[in-house]
């Protein structure tokens, strides 16, 4: 599963982690 630290690892900007969490909360993933 992707993590904090492996988006950061992916170097992905803040926005996308933040659209992925978005997602993530919108499909009750966590």
């Amino acid at each position: 599963t992707l993590t904090t630290l492996d988006l950061e690892d992916n170097d992905i900007g803040t926005q996308g982690v933040q659209y992925l969490v978005n997602g993530l909360q919108q499909n009750k993933v966590i």
